[in-house]
């Protein structure tokens, strides 16, 4: 009865199926596979999980478990399947979810590292091209000093020297953010 349920038909009507009729057809070939192994004494049992199509055409996830009931009197010879199936369908739609969501998260994640090394080189071209200017305004200080030698008064070789100093710090500033980024 519980088959019944899973599948949607009265047990009049199962009994006028087979496991074929209800297996989804992509899952069929593995199914069958299993079967003829068990029939060919290859394999004691199998589990499988599976698509069954229900009555009103939808698909249900189940886990089947499979074996022989063997007849009592030698040779043992195969007597009747067993099975025990049970309904994984939450399971199934909950792992498809998580998925889904991993999928997106990995898109995430790449779209993320491509931003990333787009910010990493944004960020290793201004520090570039913010510290040219800046070597180029301490140069012309030492040069102004070199060219002024001795003629400089004391206090402008102080702001030059103040200059420089706030040249510098600029400078580890931007290196600053460019380790940070």
């Amino acid at each position: 009865q519980k088959l019944c349920d899973i599948v949607g038909y009265t047990r009049e009507e199962m009994l006028q199926l087979t496991f074929q009729d209800i297996t989804y057809p992509e899952d069929l070939d593995i199914d069958l596979s299993y079967v003829d192994k068990l029939l060919a004494g290859e394999i004691d049992n199998y589990s499988l999980e599976k698509r069954y199509i229900r009555k009103d055409g939808s698909l249900i996830w189940v886990n089947i478990n499979v074996s022989f009931v063997y007849e009592t009197v030698l040779p043992k010879q195969p007597k009747y399947f067993i099975g025990v199936v049970e309904d994984i369908n939450q399971r199934k739609e909950a792992e498809q979810e998580l998925q889904a969501l991993n999928d997106v998260l990995m898109q995430t994640t790449n779209l993320l590292r491509k931003r990333n090394q787009e910010l990493d080189q944004f960020s290793y071209i201004v520090s570039h091209d913010l510290k040219a200017p800046l070597r180029a305004i301490a140069n012309l200080s030492e040069w102004i000093e070199d060219d002024l030698d001795g003629q400089l008064p004391e206090e402008n070789q102080k702001q030059m020297l103040l200059l420089r100093q706030r040249v510098h710090r600029m400078e580890d500033m931007i290196n600053g953010i460019l380790v940070y980024s």
